[in-house]
């Protein structure tokens, strides 16, 4: 009776042990042998087991090890591509003095060239453009590039449209104080230097007596400020290409009605620019 009593209780051991919940595979109660049994996770309404995760874990591990390398690479490459001595920030006067004057080339930053500007080297120095916004996001665009572009020089030039003729006032103080902006997030906050060209002149066509006048308020304060600070240079494009009457002077004009440069005009100014950086 007793051989009987033992064979019943050995085979409810067996049966009831065989139906139990058996423990979630990747437990502490299960190795990682028991993940090779596991039936795929072959949709919405099959719950993901935790030995899934483990594995999906481990080949998020593995392909995040090797795109870290990767990544690695592509930001020492990216690093070094989107770095330069001179960091130009500016606009059509600017652009068409790196492409048309110094000969640089749109430069691409990734495989697709979804980023990218003009760059390259001249006469010893690698200069990156950086295009900067209208009023009133002119510094906020150079402050952009500044956090994008490493660089030990950074230029930074008011074009055209930047100067009207104003009696009130408004234009020339609102333009001191995108000065003063840019040489705290220069100097100040990046200790880098920093290149400020003056007003550009107009053309005869389009000069104005109020215009000259801001004009040159703007570059004797200017000049003043420049004096008073450390870390700061003027580039004195006005006294190169203006003439005695505060217009642009025609031999460096585009065209009569155009006061954009000519590599005359570009030639004028760029050995003096060069003496800045050294």
């Amino acid at each position: 009776m007793n051989r009987n009593i033992l064979l019943i209780l050995i085979i409810g051991t067996l049966f009831f042990g065989c139906t139990s919940e058996s423990p979630q595979v990747g437990s502490p109660a299960t190795g990682e042998e028991g993940a090779d049994n596991v039936t795929p996770h072959m949709g919405d309404d099959v719950s993901e087991t935790s030995d899934d995760v483990e594995d999906d874990d481990a080949e998020d591990d593995d392909s995040t090890h090797t795109d870290g390398d990767d990544s690695d690479v592509d930001s020492e490459q990216e690093t070094n591509l989107q770095s330069a001595d001179v960091l130009m920030l500016g606009r059509s006067v600017t652009y068409y003095w790196m492409e048309g004057y110094m000969g640089l080339e749109w430069t691409c930053f990734d495989e697709d060239c979804y980023d990218g500007t003009i760059a390259g080297n001249y006469q010893g120095y690698d200069f990156i453009y950086h295009e900067l916004d209208y009023p009133p996001e002119i510094t906020s665009s150079a402050v952009e590039a500044l956090d994008t572009y490493e660089s030990d020089v950074v230029f930074f030039k008011l074009c055209f449209v930047d100067f009207e003729p104003d009696e009130s006032g408004y234009l020339l103080e609102r333009n001191k104080g995108y000065i003063e902006t840019m040489y705290d997030e220069v100097v100040t906050k990046r200790n880098r230097k920093l290149i400020v060209g003056n007003a550009l002149p107009m053309v005869s066509e389009y000069n104005d007596p109020l215009l000259v006048s801001d004009h040159k308020a703007y570059n004797a304060w200017l000049a003043d400020f420049a004096a008073s600070h450390d870390g700061i240079e003027v580039m004195d494009f006005y006294g190169e290409v203006a003439a005695s009457d505060g217009s642009l002077k025609s031999e460096y004009a585009v065209a009569s009605d155009d006061s954009h440069w000519n590599n005359k005009a570009y030639a004028a100014v760029t050995p003096d620019f060069l003496e800045l950086l050294n």
